[in-house]
């Protein structure tokens, strides 16, 4: 190896480290030989990719295959009019519809006989072989069902039957890629019949072969059958009780049905049941897998969004639900950002679909089966245990405001429909909320940044036109289960600062009511903003806008007489007396309280505090 090219191999190697992405495709372009400084290997014979996996660099990885897959030129081919876009490096030269598996050979558990030498089959190949990255690792980094052209699923599955990976990892390659060619189609924005019908034999193919390796007992090999798993109460409601196929009959006659058109989303379901047993039988403690939870979300969404097409019926909410509830069982903070993604996404797909369900009428059939307190309350606490890691753990993407703000938005609106929906709890369902609402307020308290659920309630309810007073029950409820009336927005507010900013000559005796209710639960009237409003600064201003003309209860709060230790916490600031340096550090909880009350720009209003 040149000294160039040794130099070349170690700024790749330290890019995939760092992660620094434009440096890396700086490298890797260098005299038009991606591909081959994408097999360039460090000492421990770990390509870039390789490196990038283990290392967890997802952004890194996501370049790295994207540079693959780019590198892979498409064209037309000339033989097929369903595959249309395929790899010059082999394809054209193949006949997708004579695809063979060759006989067992000693050391090589499987092999395909059209595979034609070639460097680009050698990337993904030998990444198999070395057995560092497993066939699950390989898959949801590779392959993205929506996503990806036929031509990558024909180019990843040769790969890997090509390589020297074991006969177990080949057979769940050749299982899973199957899916994946079937419910390509499906998931597809648009529906080409040819296409759907091309795609679902290319995945039964993959099948039956997978299930011919499975049978095989070549070489003294034992015969490895399929073990059946019990699906989910969910699993069963989204794709229906009719058993996974285990011979070459049954796939036969999945052939037949699909060459007659003849109950095509069976084969939907199939697919489906293939990937959930599969991932099901992994080793205990698996993390989540983005190739079975983004199929999955593809899939469900299309139920929220375009009904049951396969069965020309109305949309589904039904199987939306069940799907959003098999992706909330597989939850885990990962790490992988995309991953993550997948668990927000679903949750909005819960809540969005309930809320639209809270909006029909109610002698509506699918609001009357699907919109029950069961299932209200588990989208509630998926949504709490997603915001529960965006409020402790670090920020795993750049979305990860969006994704608080959203995900805290949506479990109000949810709160809304389940107060619509059930004026008055039965005790057992009251306790079982009450218990997840005071578990999230202890958490919400560390949160930084954006708004608490009594922020977003109390705005809820003073710009309500409709259910308001819904919203100030909800309002109430949320004190009574241990929201903090102190707590502060981004933009430093606290509930009563919104309130005291909404207050009109015509507002009503709700609106007081809650106001009332604030202050009661602990709220505190000189509580400040970053620019030194507090609640009653709001309050005159509102009183010199209005000219008098409010209610007297405003009045009142102006004049409201303030605690001694209100007192103290505006002066400690106003004298600069020291409270958090080593010698004279007070307590956090005591920190907090005068920073509450006396931010630096404040400035102390002393007509209005009165010692007591």
């Amino acid at each position: 190896m040149s000294t160039t090219t040794t130099r070349n191999v170690h700024q790749i190697f330290l890019a995939v480290h760092r992660g620094w992405i434009d440096h890396l495709r700086r490298v890797l372009e260098k005299d038009g030989r991606t591909m081959k400084n994408l097999c360039e290997c460090n000492e421990h014979k770990e390509t870039p990719l390789q490196v990038a996996i283990r290392e967890r660099q997802f952004k890194v990885i996501e370049f790295l295959v994207q540079s693959v897959k780019d590198h892979i030129q498409i064209h037309c081919h000339p033989h097929s009019r369903w595959v249309r876009r395929m790899s010059s490096f082999s394809w054209d030269k193949i006949n997708v519809e004579l695809f063979a598996i060759g006989p067992a050979e000693f050391g090589r558990e499987f092999t395909q006989i059209f595979v034609l030498p070639s460097a680009d089959v050698a990337i993904l190949r030998d990444m198999a072989s070395s057995n560092r990255i497993g066939i699950f690792k390989l898959i949801e980094y590779l392959i993205d069902v929506v996503n990806d052209d036929t031509s990558w699923f024909e180019f990843f599955l040769n790969s890997m039957v090509a390589s020297s990976m074991d006969r177990a990892d080949k057979i769940i390659a050749l299982e899973l890629m199957g899916s994946a060619f079937i419910l390509k189609i499906r998931l597809a924005d648009e529906q080409f019949e040819p296409d759907e019908i091309a795609g679902g034999l290319r995945g039964l193919q993959c099948w039956k072969k997978a299930l011919e390796l499975r049978n095989s007992t070549a070489n003294g090999r034992r015969p490895m059958p399929k073990i059946p798993h019990v699906l989910s109460s969910a699993a069963r409601n989204a794709l229906g009780d009719s058993p996974e196929v285990t011979t070459l009959e049954q796939l036969q006659e999945l052939e037949n049905q699909l060459r007659r058109h003849d109950r095509r989303s069976l084969i939907t379901d199939q697919a489906f049941l293939v990937i959930q047993r599969t991932f099901a039988q992994r080793q205990l403690g698996a993390e989540p897998n983005l190739f079975h939870l983004k199929t999955l979300l593809d899939y469900g969404k299309q139920f929220k969004t375009t009904g049951d097409h396969f069965a020309n019926t109305e949309i589904h909410y039904g199987r939306a639900i069940n799907i959003s509830l098999m992706i909330m069982q597989q939850f885990n903070r990962a790490d992988s950002p995309k991953c993550f993604q997948v668990f927000v996404e679903a949750f909005l797909l819960f809540a969005n679909v309930l809320n639209g369900l809270g909006r029909k009428t109610a002698n509506n059939a699918e609001r009357i089966k699907e919109l029950t307190f069961a299932h209200v309350l588990e989208a509630i606490k998926f949504g709490f245990t997603i915001a529960t890691n965006l409020i402790l753990l670090p920020p795993i993407c750049d979305q990860h405001s969006m994704w608080q703000s959203l995900v805290m938005r949506k479990i109000y609106f949810l709160m809304v429909t389940l107060f619509k929906m059930l004026p008055k709890f039965d005790p057992p369902e009251g306790e079982r909320l009450c218990r997840v609402l005071a578990n999230f307020f202890r958490v919400e308290q560390l949160r930084n940044g954006f708004a608490s659920m009594l922020h977003l309630a109390v705005e809820g309810f003073v710009s309500a036109r409709i259910d308001v007073t819904v919203r100030a029950e909800i309002v109430t409820f949320f004190l009574d289960n241990g929201a903090d009336p102190k707590s502060l927005d981004r933009n430093g507010q606290s509930p009563l600062h919104i309130l005291a900013g909404k207050c009109q000559p015509n507002s009503n005796e709700l609106f007081f009511e809650v106001f009332q209710a604030v202050l009661e639960a602990g709220g505190h009237l000189d509580q400040v903003t970053p620019d030194g409003k507090t609640v009653i600064d709001v309050l005159q201003d509102k009183k010199k806008q209005f000219q008098e003309s409010l209610d007297p209860r405003v009045d009142h709060w102006i004049n409201t007489v303030m605690s001694l230790e209100c007192y103290c916490a505006q002066k400690i600031r106003q004298e600069s007396i020291p409270f958090e340096e080593d010698e004279q550090q007070l307590p956090l909880c005591l920190q907090q309280f005068i920073e509450q009350h006396s931010p630096l720009k404040s400035q102390l209003q002393g007509d209005n505090w009165i010692i007591i």
